[in-house]
């Protein structure tokens, strides 16, 4: 277990409460009332397959809490002191890694719950506050769920609850099972591809759409905005979803679904204090220009997506190599870091996974996908992640401008069978740097460590 310093600290400047995050203003690990608290939220983002607690912040306003507790933070909530807790009242064991960022000067706790639930975990203890009443119920269950505003929170599991948190466990099995299976029967770990001409022009339809919305938004952007590449990706639902609508209970569902399996993911919500970002309604859709060229460091990007409610979604990235990702003084429009679609094309399925369950759309159904790269031409491969190199790279051009791509999954898909749509829909990219055959041993590790929320 591992988690990932820029993503921590990108976490605490930009806090967002999800199904895999929640705030909690200060607590006190040596009262019953903070310890149960601790207790439930770690079991509950246990069985949401890992996430974040953070605590110090307004769940509401998203802005820190004054501090309520005494004592030094770091000794309140050492890791053996919060390992120990979790571990007296959870039936199974739960590692939790706890982490301390600073924002402004103070150091906020940060309790990283690590992916991997295969069996739901129970109280096995019970708790009593000092009025002698139960807060923490002997073979209570606690999970992460969304009230009818789309709302996330930490409560005791309902029957409504189980389908989902068996499902998360049976596919973190399953992914230890595929694992076997790819490591001594690759013959049987192939992919059948699928033409789907009629479901090609609609997915098309959905990124000139997305284009022509972000040309039409180019006002809200700086004067000269310098030229430069971009990601798209497209993604259609093969069923309909009906009754819903473009309100902010949608807007809040899709932004507690979304795990931030990056610092900065796709469909990001922001309803931080930077107006310009938030989410607009146009058209019947939810749409969002998102920039930031003013900060000092790694994070300056130009994002644009619009979602539909019938399930129709779509995400524009300037590619990061053009603007001076990790102040790395990279000439824009020259390089092509290999890492960056792998990551991309990996998030934004997962997430579309994600987002139709949300959406109650039934597991037999696809999920289409196009991929679109621009402004490609005479780019040579490279990498700006000390690490990340596979085989031979940095002499590898491409002389095409544009590359589209394509890929489609069931809503039933286990996080162990994304690699292979990820690698199939990221092969032809780069096979058109020379002919280049990116190891899909590559691919598979970046994939996981996305996955597993370790990408910056």
């Amino acid at each position: 277990m591992a988690s990932n310093d820029d993503y921590l600290r990108h976490v605490v400047d930009n806090p967002a409460e999800t199904l895999n995050a929640e705030l909690k203003t200060w607590i006190d690990p040596n009262t019953p009332e903070g310890q149960a608290k601790i207790v439930k939220t770690c079991i509950a983002l246990h069985h949401a397959n890992g996430g974040i607690l953070l605590i110090g912040f307004d769940n509401q306003t998203l802005r820190p809490s004054p501090k309520t507790v005494s004592g030094e933070v770091r000794e309140l909530f050492h890791p053996d002191t919060i390992q120990a807790l979790v571990s007296t009242y959870a039936f199974e064991a739960i590692p939790v890694e706890v982490n301390f960022v600073k924002r402004d000067g103070i150091e906020y706790p940060v309790l990283w719950i690590d992916s991997g639930v295969r069996t739901p975990v129970a109280i096995k203890k019970e708790l009593k506050d000092s009025n002698n009443k139960v807060i923490l119920k002997r073979n209570a269950i606690y999970v992460r769920s969304l009230n009818a505003s789309g709302i996330a929170s930490t409560t005791e599991a309902t029957c409504r609850d189980w389908e989902k948190l068996i499902g998360t466990c049976f596919d973190n099995r399953e992914a230890d099972i595929g694992r076997f299976f790819r490591r001594y029967f690759k013959d049987l770990a192939t992919m059948v591809d699928v033409e789907f001409p009629s479901v090609e022009d609609r997915l098309g339809e959905i990124l000139e759409d997305g284009l022509r919305r972000f040309e039409e938004s180019r006002h809200r952007l700086p004067s000269v905005l310098s030229p430069h590449g971009a990601f798209e990706v497209a993604l259609l639902t093969s069923e309909e979803v009906r009754n819903l609508s473009a309100n902010q209970s949608f807007l809040n569902m899709l932004a507690s679904n979304n795990p931030y399996y990056s610092a900065w993911p796709l469909w990001r919500v922001d309803t931080g204090i930077r107006r310009e970002n938030h989410a607009r309604v146009y058209e019947n859709s939810w749409e969002a220009m998102m920039m930031n060229f003013e900060t000092q460091g790694w994070l300056k990007f130009l994002d644009f997506w619009k979602i539909n409610p019938k399930g129709r979604f779509y995400h524009r990235r300037a590619l990061h190599e053009d603007f001076d990702f990790l102040e790395q003084k990279i000439e824009p429009m020259k390089y092509f870091d290999y890492c960056l679609p792998i990551w991309f094309v990996a998030e934004a399925i997962a997430l579309g996974i994600r987002f139709a369950k949300a959406l109650r759309i039934p597991n037999e159904a696809k999920l289409f996908f196009e991929f679109r790269w621009t402004s490609l031409k005479e780019r040579t491969l490279f990498t700006i992640f000390p690490g990340r190199r596979p085989l031979r790279w940095n002499t590898l051009t491409i002389h095409s401008d544009t590359i589209e791509t394509f890929s489609a999954v069931s809503v039933d898909t286990p996080d162990s069978a994304l690699c292979e749509c990820v690698h199939s829909a990221v092969k032809p990219l780069f096979e058109a740097f020379d002919g280049y055959e990116i190891p899909k041993s590559f691919v598979e590790h970046e994939t996981r460590e996305l996955l597993t929320h370790r990408i910056g």
